[in-house]
Formats: structure tokens, C-alpha cells, sequence
């Protein structure tokens, strides 16, 4: 046989990978082409096929959603489960934008019905699970998450940095076992791991990990249990962190596993993304399927419009990544708040919402329940007791502050009732502090934001939710404190005796100083209340999380290179312009108090 010139050879080795490229690269865009163009994917069980989440069909599914914030705070100190409607029409709602995926943040304490909760155990769990039988029912995949936990006889409030090992493990069998069969649900372990060890973050066996955790204890606890759901797994650096993953993942039998994700804006890739394709994520998602379990232009406001979003939607469709956006929620508050709804109707929020509704809508609308598929759910129907009126967790950054409503049927004769407040904020006015109440040391005269949002709940003597408002209250110098008169109630409720109670953002919400006689349809004047400073990140507690953020802005310690202008008013306890030893002093006072060290 004549020996072919060395430089054929190369000219057809070369020829052959180029063509090998031309396809995949034509399939990649054929695919991606199919999901624009909305091609109809079958709504069934998930499984991880290579680097791809794969339905019954094997048919490929990239799932795009939002986060459905609520279940993992309502249960803890109230009567409900969802902060907003969770009935079929708010899921219609959001089929408008082509959601197919909702995530659902869960407390590990109200599923399993300890430490106190309000509302938790069986009540918790049908909520959640009649909850996953509507999405599911409107062709919706359902991503639950564990959101918020806390080990031993602390009630879960927040995240901690792992997964416990007194409850966490416990949790993830139960849910398992209340919804193995069902492969339309996806088990996100925990929602944002952070500052421990990938040793930890894989096994907690491993030594050194305190109370956590490990992944592999919660893959052992789902799998114990028979369930083949798909299982999403978080990253370090609260799951922005993937560099790790794939050393440490666990191991699953079943090799049924996902990368969880999350992106707030401030990457220096919006632009153009190009940092994004060299980043290990990108690798892993080569190799894995990765799923962005929460994404917005930025964590805290310092970054307001869709220039992030948009670029990193688009590098997202470009790797076929399934990507969930944080939040489906109508919290107000501007670009800082991350809620990219106005109203349960799914007016999106602009330009964030709006920019996603838009990208969304131009993907078009993938999965279908086939007319010969049964309900996709293993879960038998469940009537719910009650119709609930369904807030990051941002951990690392200040959260928005939220307020469940109750929609009881309205009487149409009768006029709006409303309410005359005056509110005290510590450090404000004539007001003073936890410790010493009379005292106005520390208390700022002339506040630099002489305006306040304020939330209004109208709490039942059995402590039911049954209306509420809000108002905008202005600073009254000559009484030191805020007022607003005739703030309208947005339901309609008999006359009666009730609890009141008050939020505004950085302070603990708090009731008026004594229970209120309401006249419906009238103007009501009602006793003042008085707030706690503090609630830096607005979560309505004062804890070392807020004071982690205080002293990133405190300049008298260092200088304030990681304060945003955000966290800056916030930790302006007395609102004078300048955060100094008077908020630091201030901020000890109530934290002292509050875990009565006073």
C-alpha cells in the first residue's frame, strides 16, 4: 500500500475532528433551536442522563422557573404556610411567563413539627404537599428545598452554614418518603451551604464539622428511603462556589445528582459573559447537569436593571442549563428586594421582571401533560383545610421585609376602614433604647429619611391573620415620632377587638401596647407602638448576622470597603447620615437586651 505523505494524514485527522465539531455544535444549537421554538416536551418523572436532566421520553428537559419564597418563614411565628395566594389561579399566573419549574423553600422545624413552631407537622406537610399536587397538576415541575434549619433546640429562623445533623437528615427521609415515586420532584439538600470546609461540605463523618451535616448524610437519608428522585446539591460561598463539586460530590447509587448554583449580579461578567465560559462552572456543566436554583441582577440594590440578567440567561440557554429565578414574590422595596412580581397576577416587576418574563416568553413553553398520562404525582388528592394567602433567603445580604395577607370575603356595603398609627423607632425622636427607654442619648433628632414605609397586620385574639395594610408615615418632630392618619385596610373585617402589628424595614416588627377595639368601615385611632433597632438584614431578629454586616460599615473600625449603599442606611441606626459609635452603642443596647443581657 503507497504510505500517504505525513501531511495528508494530518489534513485528514484534521478534517475529521473538524467535521466531529461542525455536528456537535449543530446539535447543540438544533437543541437549544427546539426549546426556543418550544417544542413540546412531555411532563414526566426527571432523571440525570451524562451531563443532562432526561424525562420518561428521554426526551431532554431544561427547566425554566422561579423561587416561590414563604413556606420556609410563615410557619414559624404565624397561623399560615405561604406568603400569598397558592390556589390554581396564582399557578395559572404564572404559566403566563411559561414557568415550568417553581422551587420551594422549606423549614426543617415546621416539617417535622419541633422546637416550637407555629404552624408545623401534618398541617405543614399537606400545605406542601397539596402545594406540589396543583404545580404538578399545571404541568410543573417542583424543585423543594431545605431553606431554613437549625440544630437542636433552636428554632430554625434563618439558614445556618450547613445542614444539621439533628434534623436535617431526619427531614430529608420524611419528605423522601412523602414523596418518592414522584420524579417531577427534585430534592435541592440545602439551599446555601457556606464557610466550611468541601471535606465537611461532602461528609460530615469526616471530623471537625461541629453539628453539620454533610452531603453524603443527606444522599444516604433520601436513598434509604427507596426514592429515585433527581437531587440538586449547592456549592460553597452560599452555592456561588462549584469549584469543588466535582472532587467532593457524594456517592449516589443511582448517580442521579445535579449541581445547585446561585448568581446575584456584581460578577464584572455583564458584558459580555466571557468570564462566565472560563469559569469552572462552565466545566462542570460539561459533565454534569447544573441547575442555577437562584439567579437576579443583584443580591442587595446596588446593581438595578437587566443588563446581568439578560447576559447570563443567554450564557445559561447557550450550555442548555435549567435556571429558577429568585423571587415569585410581591415584596415591594425596589432592585433591592429581588421580588420580581407586582401583584399575584404576575405584573412583573420592573426591569428585572420584566426582563425575564421576556426572556422566558421567548423560549417558549416546553412541557405538556400527554393526554394519556395520568397524574404525574404518587401524592393521593388532598383537600386542603385551608386556602393559604402564600421571604433569601439572601443570607449574606439584607433580606426584604415581607407580609402574609388573608383575603376573607368582603362585605360590598361597607366603606374601607383604616387606621391613624404613630410609631416610635430606638434611636429616633423620643425614643430611646431597649435598656434604657427614656432616655434620648442616643436618639437623633432630625432623621435623614423623614419618610418610613410601614407594614399594618391585624392579627385575631387566637393570633389569625385576617387583614392588612401599608402606608408611607411621616416624622413629626413635634411628637418625635412617626404618623400617618387614615392608613386604609385592605380586606374587609367585622367590628372587633384585635392585635396590631407594625414593620418597618431595619426594625423588629412589633405590636401596639395594647390590644385595639376596631370599628369596620371607619377611621380608627389606635394605641402607638414602638420598634427595635437593628434588624439590619431584615429578618426580624437581631443576631450576629446583623452584626457582621454592621461592622463591614462601622468606620470607626476600618474602612467601610464592604458596606453597600444599602447596608449603609441600615445600619444608620439613629438615621443621622453617618454610622458611628452612637449606632454601634445603640445596636449593643438592643442586642443586649434582646438576649437579656441587660
Amino acid at each position: 500500500m503507497k504510505k500517504l505523505p505525513i501531511i495528508s494524514l494530518t489534513a485528514c485527522l484534521l478534517l475529521v475532528i473538524s467535521l466531529a465539531f461542525i455536528v456537535h455544535i449543530s446539535q447543540k444549537r438544533t437543541a437549544i433551536e427546539q426549546h426556543a421554538a418550544g417544542t413540546q416536551i412531555t411532563f414526566s418523572g426527571l432523571k440525570v442522563s451524562g451531563n443532562k436532566l432526561v424525562n420518561e421520553q428521554g426526551q431532554q428537559v431544561i427547566l425554566h422557573g422561579v423561587d416561590r419564597s414563604g413556606t420556609e418563614y410563615q410557619c414559624v411565628t404565624g397561623n399560615q404556610i405561604f406568603d400569598g395566594p397558592n390556589d390554581a389561579a396564582s399557578i395559572q399566573a404564572m404559566k403566563t411567563w411559561d414557568i415550568d419549574v417553581v422551587r420551594v423553600p422549606l423549614n426543617e422545624d415546621c416539617w417535622l413539627g419541633i422546637n416550637n413552631v407555629v404552624t408545623g407537622g401534618t398541617t405543614y406537610q399537606q400545605a406542601v404537599k397539596s402545594y406540589v399536587q396543583v404545580l404538578n397538576q399545571n404541568g410543573m415541575y417542583v424543585i423543594l428545598d431545605l431553606h431554613w434549619n437549625a440544630a437542636g433546640g433552636t428554632k430554625a429562623t434563618g439558614q445556618t452554614n450547613m445542614a444539621d445533623s439533628d434534623h436535617s437528615p431526619a427531614f430529608w427521609t420524611s419528605v423522601a418518603n412523602a414523596f418518592k415515586g414522584n420524579n417531577t420532584v427534585i430534592f435541592d439538600l440545602y439551599n446555601e451551604p457556606h464557610d466550611i470546609s468541601w471535606s465537611c461540605w461532602k461528609d460530615s463523618s469526616s471530623g471537625n464539622c461541629g453539628t453539620g451535616a454533610g452531603m453524603q448524610q443527606l444522599v444516604n437519608a433520601v436513598r434509604g428511603t427507596g426514592a429515585t428522585n433527581v437531587l440538586m446539591l449547592g456549592g460553597l460561598g452560599w452555592a456561588s462556589d462549584l469549584s469543588g463539586w466535582l472532587a467532593n460530590r457524594p456517592t449516589d447509587p443511582l448517580n442521579n445528582m445535579a449541581a445547585s448554583w446561585h448568581m446575584y449580579g456584581n460578577s464584572n461578567c455583564e458584558g459580555s459573559g466571557t468570564c462566565w465560559d472560563a469559569s469552572v462552572a462552565t466545566s462542570i456543566m460539561a459533565q454534569v447537569p447544573v441547575v442555577v436554583g437562584e439567579f437576579n441582577e443583584s443580591a442587595d440594590g446596588s446593581v438595578c436593571g437587566s443588563n446581568i440578567v439578560n447576559t447570563f440567561m443567554s450564557f445559561l440557554d447557550k450550555n442548555q442549563t435549567s435556571y429558577v429565578a429568585w423571587t415569585w414574590d410581591t415584596w415591594g422595596g425596589g432592585c433591592g428586594s429581588n421580588a420580581i412580581i407586582t401583584d399575584y397576577t404576575g405584573t412583573p416587576a420592573s426591569p428585572v421582571g420584566s426582563a425575564i418574563k421576556a426572556h422566558y416568553l421567548s423560549l417558549g413553553s416546553t412541557t405538556v401533560i400527554s393526554p394519556t398520562q395520568q397524574n404525574p404525582t404518587a401524592i393521593p388528592t388532598i383537600k386542603p383545610t385551608q386556602t393559604f394567602i402564600l421571604n433569601p433567603t439572601l443570607a449574606p445580604t439584607i433580606i426584604p421585609t415581607s407580609f402574609a395577607t388573608l383575603s376573607p370575603t368582603a362585605n360590598p356595603n361597607q366603606t374601607q376602614t383604616s387606621i391613624d398609627l404613630t410609631i416610635f423607632e430606638h434611636g429616633i425622636g423620643q425614643s430611646g433604647d431597649s435598656i434604657n427607654s427614656t432616655s434620648f442619648s442616643l436618639s437623633n433628632q432630625n432623621p435623614a429619611h423623614p419618610q418610613i414605609n410601614t407594614e399594618v397586620q391585624i392579627f385575631t385574639l387566637k393570633n389569625q391573620l385576617i387583614a392588612s395594610g401599608s402606608a408611607v408615615l411621616n416624622f413629626d418632630s413635634s411628637v418625635g415620632a412617626f404618623t400617618a392618619t387614615s392608613v386604609p385596610i385592605s380586606t374587609a373585617f367585622p367590628t372587633g377587638t384585635y392585635r396590631v402589628e407594625v414593620r418597618t424595614n431595619y426594625h423588629l416588627s412589633a405590636s401596639t401596647s395594647a390590644t385595639q377595639t376596631i370599628t369596620a368601615g371607619q377611621e380608627n385611632s389606635i394605641a402607638p407602638a414602638t420598634l427595635v433597632a437593628g434588624d439590619i438584614n431584615n429578618d426580624n431578629t437581631l443576631s450576629i448576622l446583623d452584626y457582621n454586616i454592621f461592622i463591614g460599615c462601622y468606620t470607626d473600625f476600618l474602612a467601610a470597603t464592604s458596606c453597600t449603599p444599602e447596608q449603609q442606611v441600615a445600619t444608620d441606626l439613629n438615621d443621622d447620615g453617618v454610622v458611628n459609635e452612637d449606632d454601634y452603642n445603640l445596636f449593643l443596647r438592643e442586642l443586649a437586651a434582646q438576649q437579656g443581657l441587660q
